[in-house]
């Protein structure tokens, strides 16, 4: 049994349409890999994101959190699965920055905010 979404060349090419400014991340993790790894490439679209949220293009941002608000309420449970392993883990090692914590987090669904460890 995999542990790997079953859509997950879908997922990325959804994120590639949405965020095509993403686009030379997945090239470099093809390239390198020879095939896609969901959860490596989910890995590092996550810290694409948490460096988004302090950029001077809040749109870029925001496009980023709407889609994987919309893969966490949407998705099946593999997307889920992928989301936690992933993103809610990179946004915990965010903590000790409260402002940019915040911003990521606040922008998220509830139900993935609960997927979220909080160091308060």
């Amino acid at each position: 049994m995999t542990h790997e979404p079953a859509n997950a060349e879908q997922l990325f090419h959804e994120l590639l349409n949405v965020v095509p400014e993403y686009a030379p991340h997945y090239t470099d993790h093809m390239e390198a890999n020879d095939e896609l790894l969901p959860y490596v490439l989910m890995d590092d679209f996550s810290r694409f994101v948490v460096e988004c949220c302090g950029s001077e293009d809040p749109d870029l941002f925001e496009r980023c959190i709407s889609l994987i608000n919309a893969w966490f309420v949407s998705g099946g449970d593999d997307v889920r699965l992928l989301l936690r392993s992933t993103f809610a883990e990179t946004v915990e090692t965010l903590w000790r920055n409260k402002d940019e914590f915040s911003r990521v987090y606040d922008a998220l669904v509830p139900e993935l905010q609960h997927s979220i460890r909080r160091f308060d």
